[in-house]
C-alpha cells in the first residue's frame, strides 16, 4: 500500500497475517500466525485464510458485542467499528 492509499474515503476494512517471525517462507507451519482486522465501516463478512493442516483459526480478541457469529457460508462476520483478532490453535486445544 503506498501513504495515498491510507487516505481512501472508501478504504474501511484492512486484513492482515501476521507470522511470529520475519522472513517465514509460506510453505513453513505458521505456528503463532495471528490474522488482525480492521474494520472502520459497516458489518462485513470474510474468508479467513486457509489453515495449516491439523490447525484451525479461533477468534482471540474482539472489540464488538462479542455475539459474531460465521454466516451460513462459513465466512466469519466482522461487526462495523471494530478490531478482531484470530490465533492459529492446534485442533486438539480447541473449545466448543
Amino acid at each position: 500500500m503506498t501513504n495515498e492509499d491510507w487516505s481512501l474515503p472508501n478504504l474501511d476494512f484492512l486484513g492482515v497475517e501476521m507470522r511470529m517471525a520475519q522472513g517465514t517462507p509460506a510453505y513453513e507451519p505458521r505456528f503463532g500466525a495471528i490474522y488482525l482486522t480492521f474494520n472502520r465501516g459497516p458489518d462485513v463478512c470474510i474468508n479467513l485464510p486457509e489453515p495449516p493442516q491439523g490447525q484451525h483459526w479461533k477468534r482471540a480478541l474482539d472489540t464488538g458485542d462479542g455475539h459474531a457469529k460465521a454466516d451460513p457460508d462459513g465466512r466469519e462476520l466482522i461487526e462495523a467499528d471494530t478490531v478482531v483478532a484470530y490465533k492459529l490453535f492446534p485442533i486438539q486445544e480447541m473449545t466448543p
